[in-house]
């Protein structure tokens, strides 16, 4: 992971992906993975139907796009 990135994910309080990590843009699951690996809270956004079965395998809750769902989560686990 770029330490750029690394730096953003360490200071950051949440981190929000989608439920389909992206290869060229967007949030990579090797981000994700730095995340969850230094005890960041994730939540995935779902965004398509079928959530990637890596995010599934990191137990990331997936949220509705919305965005009182979202604050609830964040309410509820910051």
């Amino acid at each position: 992971v770029d330490p750029q990135i690394q730096k953003k994910i360490r200071y950051s309080s949440v981190v929000v992906c989608s439920n389909r990590p992206a290869n060229n843009n967007g949030m990579s699951i090797e981000e994700i993975k730095y995340a969850v690996s230094i005890n960041k809270p994730v939540v995935a956004i779902q965004i398509t139907p079928s959530t990637s079965s890596l995010i599934t395998g990191l137990n990331i809750p997936v949220i509705p796009k919305r965005k009182d769902s979202l604050e609830s989560w964040i309410n509820a686990n910051i």
